[in-house]
């Protein structure tokens, strides 16, 4: 059996980092067979107020 892994990420945007990474950790403690590891992603950034978005990229395993 091949152990595969890609990169998915989770289609949802948090407003701050810490939001982002609960949603993150829970998600790789609810599914420690398929998500090996995450990382956090500042995927906008507003450009009046400066206030950033946050997304998750999962390393998922098959």
């Amino acid at each position: 059996m091949s152990n595969t892994q890609y990169i998915g990420n989770s289609g949802q945007v948090f407003m701050t980092y810490e939001e982002a990474e609960n949603y993150a950790k829970k998600e790789a403690e609810e599914c420690p067979d398929t998500i090996s590891s995450y990382q956090i992603v500042p995927s906008w950034e507003h450009p009046i107020d400066g206030n950033r978005q946050f997304t998750v990229d999962f390393v998922y395993q098959s």
